[in-house]
């Protein structure tokens, strides 16, 4: 299992999130947004710390002599096989997350831009009475 230094780094460089600040906090990309919100619609529970939490728990037990080995393995096995099954299906779900994602990029480079209000080079518009609006 890797370190969470190797965690932090590897989404990191994978473009999922920035590091900002002297605090180093971390702000999520669209890409990140757009990842999560497809295995959420895949498999929500790969987005949340229930399953590592649940196998570290198993594994805790192994070392404590409570469960076996091979049931612990075989069973994270099992859970980690539908998961990758449940994702391999979902592809065309989190294809179609990341393509949305793209349409609304502007949105995240540039937030203050895309909240104000987008003005058009013809001129005012008119109300169907000719008048200015």
């Amino acid at each position: 299992d890797a370190s969470m230094p190797t965690h932090v780094n590897n989404i990191v460089t994978r473009g999922y999130v920035e590091v900002q600040g002297p605090d180093r906090l971390m702000r999520p990309t669209i890409l990140g947004v757009a990842l999560i919100h497809g295995l959420q619609a895949v498999d929500g529970e790969l987005t949340q710390a229930a399953v590592r939490a649940r196998i570290e728990n198993d594994v805790s037990e192994v070392a404590q002599g409570r469960r076996a080995c091979e049931e612990v393995v075989a069973s994270a096995v099992s859970i980690f096989r539908e998961k990758f099954r449940r994702v391999r299906e979902g592809i065309p779900r989190i294809r179609e997350e990341l393509a949305v994602a793209k349409t609304q990029r502007h949105a995240w480079e540039n937030p203050t831009a895309a909240s104000e209000p987008q003005q058009s080079d013809a001129g005012p518009e008119q109300s169907s009475q000719g008048q200015d609006v």
